[in-house]
């Protein structure tokens, strides 16, 4: 102990070198650890630019061929809407019961056909309005949104 007493001086000296070599120590382990980090977040980064762009092109591509059928889908809605309206009405036009021999002004013969006629432009856009709804669906489950 008087050894270390008389030699205060080359004891803190040791003691300061001591310090600072573990510290030093300490701080490179800390710069590797970074080191590793930085470099798996860089190795993330890449894989997730990777994934975002796989997602862009599917979405491109879902859009693409979205746009690309809606004036063709559109196109067949319209064009077959009114004969598939006239399918789907029943075999005997007089759904209200009314004979169609009646002979009062405004019994279903005629009448009911013109109805048709004028009415053909709202059928049509009857089915636009449900092919594109059908469109937006389809557009919709190709970006993976819930819809039913």
């Amino acid at each position: 102990m008087t050894f270390l007493l008389a030699n205060w001086k080359f004891v803190l000296i040791g003691l300061l070198v001591f310090t600072t070599g573990f510290c030093y120590k300490l701080w490179r382990e800390e710069v590797r650890a970074f080191a590793v980090f930085k470099a798996q977040v860089e190795v993330l980064g890449k894989s997730a630019q990777v994934e975002k762009e796989r997602i862009e092109r599917e979405h491109e591509k879902v859009t693409k061929e979205i746009k690309d059928a809606i004036p063709k889908k559109i196109a067949i809605a319209r064009g077959a809407a009114v004969a598939n309206y006239i399918a789907s009405l029943p075999a005997n036009a007089s759904c209200s019961g009314v004979s169609s021999t009646s002979d009062s002004a405004g019994g279903v013969d005629g009448s009911g056909k013109e109805r048709l006629v004028t009415s053909a432009g709202f059928i049509q856009d009857c089915a636009q309005d449900a092919g594109t709804i059908g469109l937006w669906q389809d557009w919709a489950r190709g970006m993976n949104l819930p819809v039913k």
